[in-house]
């Protein structure tokens, strides 16, 4: 559990487009984009934090795929997997 005035971490994901199904893989802040998206369709990636009240915020991009994250879309789909345990 977080202290009041903590920082989330920092972490990685992707978005792959799955036969129109967008599927997030989250990775930890150490693990690079690119070790795991060969012969996927990725949509989305960078960089997310999970705040205590479940709020997701996605931003940045992945360097190493060359792709940009989706901040509205992408926290979206991240925070419906934590909220309604829908993975």
């Amino acid at each position: 559990m977080l202290a009041y005035n903590e920082e989330p971490r920092e972490n990685k994901y992707i978005i792959f487009d799955d036969d129109g199904i967008e599927m997030p893989l989250l990775l930890t802040a150490m693990m690079s984009h690119n070790a795991f998206s060969e012969g996927k369709r990725v949509v989305s990636a960078g960089f997310f934090k999970v705040y205590p009240d479940l709020e997701v915020s996605c931003y940045g991009c992945s360097e190493s795929l060359s792709v940009k994250s989706r901040p509205e879309a992408d926290s979206a789909i991240l925070r419906n997997m934590f909220v309604e345990r829908s993975f």
